[in-house]
């Protein structure tokens, strides 16, 4: 069962039990960094690029629409930090790491494609550059046919390979490592 809250344009849902997940999942994540903050946008099917979404909003729809790309930045005012990701698109198979470069208002490219009907499947997110060893980065997605994924960190696969589940709605954050786990 989830509990389901309103926001401004999807669901979010928020399992309330994590029994049954993978041991790699993160039941629970610490805040979001305010000094490291990333933005993202998703393209979806049918409809295009999304608005730069804020962390940990979520980016797409939980039940309709599947995600073919994304784009990471970091927010203005951020704190700098890099980040490189990937995603398994459907019919492509996985795509090379893009990097989002270190700096004030760093870019990375977009990852995915545009009105090629290739599905991401699955994305994988890491902190990059001298910030590897003071920041988390935090990512969970929505699948078709199987709903909310747990929170993933650092590298780990977020999705699926093999299984045509397509990511409906992303969420992404950065978070500060407590002192005594640097």
């Amino acid at each position: 069962m989830s509990i389901e809250k309103q926001s401004d344009r999807s669901r979010l849902f928020v399992p309330d039990s994590l029994g049954d997940s993978p041991a790699e999942w993160v039941s629970r994540p610490p805040d979001p960094s305010n000094a490291f903050v990333v933005e993202y946008m998703v393209h979806l099917a049918r409809e295009g690029d999304s608005e730069f979404i804020l962390q940990p909003e979520l980016a797409g729809y939980p039940d309709r629409l599947y995600v073919q790309g994304i784009q990471l930045r970091a927010a203005s005012g951020s704190k700098p930090f890099g980040l490189r990701y990937r995603a398994h698109l459907g019919g492509s198979g996985d795509t090379p790491w893009y990097y989002m470069p270190s700096g004030g208002t760093a870019v990375g490219p977009f990852c995915g494609t545009r009105g090629q009907s290739r599905q991401l499947q699955a994305i994988w997110i890491e902190v990059t550059g001298i910030a590897a060893d003071d920041l988390d980065v935090y990512y969970s997605a929505n699948l078709h046919q199987t709903g909310p994924t747990g929170w993933f960190r650092n590298g780990q696969m977020c999705g699926t390979i093999g299984e045509s589940r397509a990511i409906h709605s992303i969420r992404v954050f950065v978070a500060e490592r407590p002192i005594e786990s640097r």
